[in-house]
């Protein structure tokens, strides 16, 4: 799970170079990022891609930095979406906020569960009701378990994957945007393609 820290907040840094906004603000801002149509766009890129390879972070101030898009080489794609940020093995989840709060801009931080010594994403009721509300999409982690994509985050039973639709695409980004609590006009990304 290092290796997903160090990822993303390698993602985040980058993305905040590339956007003119290295540390100049708390979070990403409006200025810096598109609209849904931009990540519709991204999406239709990555149907595209034949290597397993490809996918892009969606960087959003309204979104948290764990959720990661990628193709299956067909023609369609996946979003898988982590709840818990996994530590080392024996790490403090206290010392490891405060090393990301050195490095994080303030609105991405995790949430400290310091009673089960683990930093999350998403809270309890955040993350019920992201999964109530993609239950139609949500796919299990046998589906892409063969992908080399989905391999290099080691899927966590935790994590929820998610089936982009080929056909209907316009009423799951609206489910998407409810989601995450946000809407089609005010939703602001930025795809950190890899």
């Amino acid at each position: 799970m290092k290796r997903r820290i160090q990822c993303a907040i390698l993602l985040i840094s980058v993305a905040a170079i590339q956007l003119g906004d290295a540390g100049a603000e708390d979070k990403v801002t409006d200025s810096a990022t598109e609209p849904l149509s931009h990540l519709v766009e991204s999406v239709e890129r990555l149907r595209s891609k034949k290597i397993s390879q490809a996918y892009f972070w969606l960087l959003s101030p309204q979104v948290p930095n764990s959720t990661i898009f990628f193709p299956d080489t067909r023609g369609g794609a996946f979003i898988l979406i982590a709840r818990i940020m996994k530590l080392p093995k024996g790490a403090e989840a206290e010392t490891a906020l405060t090393e990301i709060r050195e490095t994080w801009p303030k609105s991405d931080l995790p949430i400290l569960d310091a009673k089960n010594n683990r930093l999350l994403y998403y809270s309890d009721e955040a993350w019920n009701h992201l999964e109530e509300t993609l239950r139609p999409w949500v796919t299990g982690d046998e589906t892409v378990k063969g992908l080399a994509a989905a391999k290099q985050w080691e899927i966590d039973e935790t994590d929820l994957i998610i089936r982009i639709p080929t056909r209907g695409s316009s009423e799951f980004y609206s489910v998407l945007m409810r989601a995450w609590n946000t809407e089609k006009d005010d939703f602001r990304c930025f795809a950190g393609w890899n």
